[in-house]
């Protein structure tokens, strides 16, 4: 009579054993990593609330903070603040794309402020609506790699599904964005598994986009759980990285130098100093 019950044990214990196999690599990748850290940069009171980050030049960084319409330039070598370009009045600005003429800043509600000349005092603000909303949550903008279009991604909920978080595409000639995701974060990704403990919709919350220009890889940070994804030019994951929270307090902005080599996060200062941090060889 013991048989029945030895081959249930054996079947329940190979089971088991595949289960582990299959992911146990998901869970080794899964713990939080202490980055090493090249330089940090304490940023001052005026841009505690950092929400967008980009790169200008060698020495140079752009920021933004969400409750003022005013662009931020970042010196480096002196750690302090260049110039204040004001584009807007109060609002919940959230990302920020730019080159050297002109620059991008997304509002949470999906409204993106187009600024032209922006490093002249004479720029011009052009306002820009979108099919998306604050219910949406845009947290994050950036050039794509050719720099026809704007990537922008959601942090809480997708206009098109509850399975996913989409990056959308605004085409820069046609002044539009297009109604489908280029990208779908899907939430029953391998690489999200024991993610799912507050409901989909917390699995993955971006709060920052940028490309890298050597890779045409996408990066995609999230400031609430610490957590960095890497996404190949198909828009599948290539990599998850789970920051050490302690040292990542709050995740807003990324940013690459031109070369790739750097990678510059910005954490808000909500539990702690606003900083960056520049990064190499994640």
């Amino acid at each position: 009579m013991r048989k029945p019950v030895l081959v249930f044990c054996s079947s329940v214990i190979l089971v088991a054993v595949f289960l582990w196999m299959k992911y146990m690599p998901t869970i080794a990748q899964s713990k939080p990593e202490k980055i090493k850290v090249e330089q940090e940069w304490l940023l001052p009171e005026e841009l505690d609330e950092i929400s967008g980050l980009a790169w200008v030049n060698e020495r140079t960084l752009a920021a933004i903070q969400d409750e003022d319409g005013i662009l931020y330039t970042f010196d480096t070598k002196s750690g302090e603040v260049k110039n204040r370009i004001k584009f807007g009045g109060k609002g919940d600005y959230e990302g920020l794309a730019c080159d050297d003429n002109i620059a991008y800043v997304v509002k949470s509600d999906g409204t993106i402020y187009q600024i032209t000349d922006w490093q002249n005092e004479r720029h011009k603000t052009t306002t820009i609506s979108t099919f998306l909303n604050e219910d949406h949550n845009v947290e994050g903008i950036s050039f794509s790699e050719d720099k026809q279009r704007l990537f922008l991604v959601v942090k809480d909920e997708d206009p098109n599904g509850d399975e996913y978080k989409g990056v959308y595409a605004f085409d820069i000639q046609k002044g539009e964005l297009l109604p489908q995701p280029v990208v779908k974060l899907y939430f029953n990704d391998q690489v999200f598994a024991g993610d799912h403990d507050e409901g989909k919709s917390k699995v993955f919350n971006p709060s920052g986009i940028d490309i890298h220009p050597i890779t045409g890889e996408l990066y995609i940070v999230d400031g609430r759980k610490a957590k960095l994804i890497i996404l190949n030019k198909d828009g599948s994951i290539k990599k998850l990285v789970r920051l050490n929270q302690d040292q990542f307090k709050q995740a807003e902005g990324i940013a690459f130098s031109a070369d790739g080599k750097s990678i510059f996060i910005s954490n808000e200062g909500k539990k702690g100093t606003a900083n960056v941090f520049m990064l190499r060889n994640l």
